[in-house]
């Protein structure tokens, strides 16, 4: 506990300071290690830094540039939301391609992935937690393809306003987006609408995507409180937590682990205390 964990070294070298200090820079930002924190993000601005650079170093220097150096000012955190959502909707379209190619009817316009609706805007909200904000992004599908509405921002057209040189990654809740060194852990927000506006926790709990069941936490006859963890269904890469809307007793269980589940699949049935 005394000692700071140590992933990587990265050393550069060149004919002299600058084109060593230019070699290290390239060599981070094209470094990329997601999942793990680490200060890459960092070091970038510190082998930038003109003090660096004109090797006028003494044991001062961060606490002299302290703002320079830590502070990130939330730049590019935009261009991470548009690259994290627009991977969530290739990684769902990808899996429904992929059931839809095993299903025996690939060409069937069910099979469709374009989530076309009928006379309306078909639209879908993704809230992406980062730290202790939350963005909300709306992407709304239409003939001319996908545009999202991004916090603080104009509207981004996929793929065309697609941010270049951005990759994400998938983990089991959260989403990973990385570029130039810098890594955004943000994690995945799911809103499961509530079974009966009642505080009681009565009615029927549906998926709210495509998945797998990972796990079922309760049996028939099961007594829950608000916010208990009923159920766990992995879908594009994640695991979403459904959470009883409030008190009450499972009525019934329609899907055991393992199971493969459609969006609006009706998962298990509670009844209200009292009822």
């Amino acid at each position: 506990v005394a000692y700071d964990p140590m992933i990587a070294k990265v050393i550069a070298h060149g004919p002299d300071r600058d084109a060593a200090i230019e070699n290290l820079d390239r060599a981070l930002a094209d470094l990329v290690c997601a999942g793990p924190t680490t200060n890459q993000a960092f070091l970038r601005r510190a082998v930038t830094h003109p003090e660096f650079v004109a090797a006028k170093l003494d044991t001062g220097f961060i606490a002299r540039n302290e703002e320079a150096l830590l502070g990130s000012g939330g730049a590019g955190l935009r261009e991470a939301l548009v690259a994290s959502v627009a991977h969530m909707l290739d990684t769902r379209a990808a899996a429904q391609r992929g059931t839809a190619a095993g299903s025996g009817e690939p060409g069937s316009p069910w099979a469709a992935t374009d989530r076309w609706r009928a006379n309306l805007e078909s639209r879908e909200r993704f809230v992406l937690r980062l730290g202790d904000a939350e963005h909300a992004v709306e992407a709304r599908h239409d003939a001319s393809g996908v545009v999202l509405d991004v916090p603080d921002g104009a509207p981004a057209q996929l793929p065309q306003d697609l941010p270049p040189g951005w990759r994400v990654f998938s983990g089991a809740r959260e989403v990973f987006a990385v570029h130039g060194g810098t890594q955004f852990r943000l994690e995945r927000v799911v809103a499961v609408e509530e079974a009966d506006a009642r505080a009681g926790g009565s009615g029927n709990l549906n998926a709210p995507m495509p998945g797998r069941i990972v796990r079922v936490a309760v049996a028939p006859g099961d007594a829950v409180v608000r916010g208990q963890t009923l159920v766990v269904l992995e879908a594009m890469k994640m695991e979403h937590v459904i959470t009883a809307p409030g008190d009450g007793t499972v009525a019934e269980v329609f899907h055991k682990d393992g199971d493969q589940v459609g969006e609006g699949v009706e998962l298990l049935r509670l009844e209200a205390e009292g009822e």
